[in-house]
């Protein structure tokens, strides 16, 4: 199952497969994980404010994929992935932010539901925000 990402020119790509999850960012930083290496794997989403009535119309869900190794050597074998280590808040994983994505949230647990159920943690809400993140 692959989620496709607008933005960016050739556009990035979310891969869950058979092996584990890809992340396809040709002019970026790629990476790929075995299931094995996972002990856990979590959408965490942060919801825009509302400040006015207009608010409530185009309030942004900003969605990020979090990684939880299943060892302490994952860090050492992943050196691609050092960037997203413990990223805005997420502790002892990787944080892999989508955008303003929440239609992404159940296609990504659809492919979790379909390769991995046992390590899905679902969707963990972190309240609103004001600003971007």
């Amino acid at each position: 199952m692959r989620l496709r990402l607008a933005s960016g020119v050739p556009p990035r790509k979310l891969i869950f497969e058979a092996a584990g999850i890809r992340w396809d960012d040709p002019k970026g930083k790629p990476w790929a994980v075995r299931w094995e290496e996972l002990g856990g794997v979590a959408v965490s989403r942060t919801k825009e404010r509302a400040v006015q009535a207009s608010d409530h119309l185009t309030r942004r869900t900003m969605v990020r994929l979090d990684l939880f190794p299943a060892d302490p050597g994952f860090r050492q074998r992943h050196p691609e992935m050092e960037h997203l280590w413990e990223f805005h808040r997420v502790k002892n994983g990787y944080r892999l932010p989508l955008g303003d994505a929440a239609e992404f949230i159940p296609l990504i647990e659809q492919g979790m539901h379909q390769f991995r159920p046992q390590l899905y943690l679902g969707v963990r809400d972190e309240g609103f925000t004001v600003g971007l993140t």
